[in-house]
């Protein structure tokens, strides 16, 4: 291995760990994609076109809630501790108050089903943090998805 390999080793494992709450948030991201033709089939036996739509509704949210609280991370990590602590209070409650009005301004409309909404989007937030526990390395040599040999999706 030549200093050239291993100054390149350096610098990948630097740029794959400078950022792990949006590296987990990307990870979940697709895990939601994965399973939602589950959700959306289900959603439509049981429901029809509305509950499809409604479920993939409730599925761009829970991505969206993922996504963006990572930024919020990302941004206000390199201000201060401080800052950090705020920003997560504070974008919790945003992203919370945003859900609330997604569903509330659409919840008239005769395409939404709540049952299956409800159904997806609770399973899918809940379901989703359950499973990516499996893949976090909660160590202070790697805090970020726990590296793998292969080169295959985890």
């Amino acid at each position: 291995m030549s200093i050239k390999h291993k100054k390149e080793e350096e610098i990948i494992v630097e740029s794959v760990s400078g950022q792990p709450e949006k590296r987990i948030a990307n990870h979940l991201a697709l895990r939601a994609l994965w399973v939602s033709p589950l959700f959306l089939i289900l959603s439509a036996i049981g429901w029809g076109l509305s509950g499809a739509v409604s479920a993939l509704l409730a599925l761009v949210l829970v991505s969206f809630n993922f996504l963006a609280g990572a930024a919020i991370i990302t941004r206000s990590v390199k201000i201060s501790p401080n800052m950090l602590y705020g920003s997560v209070l504070g974008g919790y409650v945003v992203r919370l108050a945003i859900l609330t009005g997604v569903v509330m301004s659409v919840r008239s409309f005769d395409w939404f089903d709540t049952v299956p909404f409800a159904m997806t989007l609770l399973v899918t937030h809940l379901g989703l943090l359950a499973t990516e526990t499996r893949y976090i390395s909660a160590s202070l040599a790697y805090p970020d998805l726990k590296p793998t040999s292969s080169k295959e999706i985890r």
